[in-house]
């Protein structure tokens, strides 16, 4: 269980603030949330399916989705923290990881 700590709440208040601009840019069609972020998240939802199913980290007890959209790692080892842009299409270089959004 993760513990109440000033950064654990900013990691939350920002992951769910995330995720709500990603419904609101879906509901607007005016993308509130940068592609790379969005590319990061639709990664951790694919490696965190049975998180997903529990509504929580298996690992941290972090409510998921938000969880997903914070930039900071719940510690499990199944992903880091969200990446810059340049680093992020590195890592995907370097993993063969291929993202298509529905927007494109």
């Amino acid at each position: 269980m993760s513990k109440i700590n000033k950064k654990n709440i900013i990691s939350f208040i920002q992951g769910n603030t995330r995720m709500l601009a990603k419904e609101l840019g879906e509901i607007t069609r005016f993308p509130l949330l940068a592609v790379h972020i969005q590319e990061q998240v639709l990664y951790r939802k694919s490696l965190c399916e049975d998180c997903l199913l529990q509504e929580k980290c298996m690992y941290c007890g972090c409510s998921v989705p938000g969880k997903l959209y914070s930039t900071k790692t719940c510690g499990s080892g199944r992903w880091g923290d969200l990446l810059p842009l340049e680093e992020w299409e590195i890592f995907k270089i370097q993993n063969n990881i291929v993202i298509k959004l529905e927007t494109e």
